[in-house]
C-alpha cells in the first residue's frame, strides 16, 4: 500500500473503500505484527485527510467517520448491527429483501434480550444468603471493590492509573466473567487452570472514561490530550494481547468472553460514564439496542 518513498501508491489514491478495509483489518493485529501497526497509522492518516478535504460522497463519508470514531473490531456487535442496517437503508444500491430480512433478524434477537431481562429483573438482591459459599466469595469481592471506589471519592483520594485499573477490573466483575468462561472449557486441565492464574487483566474497563484520564493527568502532570493518547495506547496494547490469545488453545466460550468484555466497556464508557451517569448517548444506544424495534 506504500510506494518507495513511503507515500500512498498512486493507484490507491482514490480507493477509499480499500483503505477503509485495510484500516479495519489492522485492528486485529497481534503483538509484533509491525506491518499491520504501520497500516493502522498509515490508513488513519489518509482517512482523516479525506475527511478534512471533504472529497468523499456522503454515504462513504458516514462510514469513514464511524470507523475513525471506533474500529469495527472494538465495537459491540449487536449495537453496530443496528447502525449498519440503518446506514444500508440509505444506500442507493439497497436490496429491499435483504434489508427486511436484516430488520426481522434484529427484532427477533431483541425480543430474546427482552425476555432475558424480564427473568433477570425477578432476581432478589437479598438472596445472597442462599448462594453457595464460592458464589458468596465472588459477590463480596465485587462488593468490596465497588466500596473501595466509593471510599476514594468520599476521602478525596486520587489513585494512580495502575491502582485505578486494578480496582476497576475487580469492581466491573471482569475476573468473575473470565474465570467462569475459562472453567467452561471442554479441555480444562489442572495445568491450564494454573496457567490461567497469570492471564493478564484486560485493562480496558472504563478505559476511555474521564476517571482514568484524570488519574494519569494527575500522576504524570500531562495535559488532557497527552493523557487521552496514553489511554488509547493502553487500549491498543491490550487488544493486541487479546488478538494473540484468540489463536490459543483456550475454549471458544473463553475467547468470546475475552473479546466481549472490552467491547462492552467501550460501549458503556466511550461517551463518558455510561453507567454512573447514564442519561446521554449511552442510554440512547441501550434503548435502541434493547427496547426499540426497527420499523419494517
Amino acid at each position: 500500500f506504500k510506494d518507495g518513498k513511503g507515500d500512498l501508491k498512486a493507484i490507491l489514491q482514490h480507493e477509499t473503500q480499500g483503505i477503509l478495509s485495510l484500516y479495519e483489518a489492522s485492528y486485529v493485529a497481534k503483538e509484533g505484527e509491525l506491518v499491520l501497526d504501520q497500516a493502522m497509522d498509515f490508513t488513519t492518516k489518509h482517512l482523516k485527510c479525506f475527511m478534512e478535504e471533504g472529497s468523499l460522497e456522503p454515504r462513504l463519508r458516514e462510514h469513514v467517520a464511524h470507523a475513525l470514531e471506533l474500529p469495527l473490531h472494538w465495537r459491540m456487535q449487536r449495537s453496530h448491527t443496528r447502525w449498519f442496517i440503518e446506514a444500508y437503508q440509505r444506500e442507493a444500491t439497497m436490496n429491499p429483501v435483504v434489508l427486511e430480512l436484516a430488520k426481522l433478524d434484529f427484532n427477533v434477537v431483541q425480543g430474546m434480550y427482552k425476555g432475558e431481562l424480564r427473568e433477570l429483573s425477578r432476581w432478589d438482591a437479598n438472596a445472597i444468603d442462599k448462594l453457595p459459599d464460592y458464589m458468596k466469595l465472588c459477590f463480596l469481592s465485587i462488593f468490596n471493590a465497588a466500596n473501595e471506589t466509593a471510599k476514594w471519592y468520599n476521602q478525596g483520594h486520587k489513585p494512580k492509573l495502575d491502582e485505578y485499573l486494578d480496582n476497576a477490573w475487580m469492581s466491573s466483575s471482569g475476573h468473575v466473567f473470565m474465570t467462569n468462561a475459562y472453567c467452561m472449557s471442554d479441555n480444562l486441565t489442572k495445568e491450564s487452570l494454573e496457567s490461567f492464574s497469570t492471564y493478564p487483566k484486560i485493562e480496558l474497563e472504563r478505559g476511555d472514561a474521564p476517571s482514568s484520564i484524570q488519574c494519569y493527568m494527575l500522576e504524570s502532570g500531562v495535559p488532557e490530550t497527552a493523557a487521552r493518547k496514553k489511554i488509547r495506547e493502553l487500549i491498543k496494547t491490550s487488544w493486541r494481547g487479546i488478538n494473540g490469545d484468540r489463536s490459543s488453545s483456550s475454549g471458544e466460550i473463553f475467547k468470546t468472553v475475552a473479546v466481549g468484555l472490552p467491547r462492552t466497556s467501550q460501549f458503556m464508557y466511550q461517551h463518558g460514564d455510561g453507567y454512573g451517569a447514564p442519561d446521554g448517548e449511552t442510554k440512547e444506544q441501550i434503548m435502541s439496542l434493547l427496547f426499540e424495534p426497527l420499523q419494517l
